[in-house]
Order: structure tokens, then sequence, then C-alpha cells
């Protein structure tokens, strides 16, 4: 698992409805990593897609945790700035999907990139 990871159980421990939740969304992909998808329209429409496509032809659907739907890997909700989380159930394919990506800097361990 990430510091990234860590860090998102570690705001949710004050609350135990919080920690639930974040360890059902969370738990089975917590090698998570910042991601950039992209400001503007046409730029995020173009890295988003790539990102999407490769993710499900190389790992599968996208886990839909809260509706206990299984999967490999999960995109957060939230995008700010053109930086979101997506978390993998395992680092090697954390480590492949950065390999496979050249407009990703990598896996960053804190909480900004």
């Amino acid at each position: 698992m990430t510091p990234l990871y860590r860090s998102i159980i570690e705001h949710w421990q004050t609350s135990f409805a919080g920690e639930n939740l974040a360890r059902k969304v969370w738990g089975n992909t917590p090698w998570v990593a910042h991601v950039y998808f992209g400001r503007g329209n046409e730029e995020r429409i173009e890295i988003e897609h790539k990102i999407l496509t490769y993710c499900t032809e190389h790992f599968g659907k996208e886990a839909w945790p809260i509706h206990d739907k299984p999967g490999n890997w999960y995109r957060g909700g939230a995008t700010v700035d053109g930086w979101g989380w997506i978390g993998f159930h395992t680092e090697e394919m954390m480590l492949q999907f950065f390999a496979h990506m050249p407009n990703q800097p990598g896996p960053t361990p804190g909480l900004t990139p």
C-alpha cells in the first residue's frame, strides 16, 4: 500500500463510519497514486480517455466499491487542478500503469503531486 492510501485511512479514523467507508472504497485498491488527468476540456478528454482505456484493457472493469462491484482498479471521484487518484489492486499494476503512461510523472508518495 502507498503512503497516500495510509493518509486516506488515517484522515477518516476520527469517524468510525468514515473509516469504514474509506476502507470499503479503497481497501481492494490500496496502491493509490496521484494521476494527472489534464486541465481544460480538450486536454482532459484526451488524457482521461487514454487512462480509462488503458486501465480497462489491462486490468478489467473499474471497481465500483460503494455498490459492491469488484475490480482491480478504482478512480477517485475528485479531480483538482487536473490531478486525481487511482487505486490499483497490486503494486505491480500501479507500476505497469506508470510504465505505459508517458504523460504521467510516476507514483507520488505524499498527498500532493
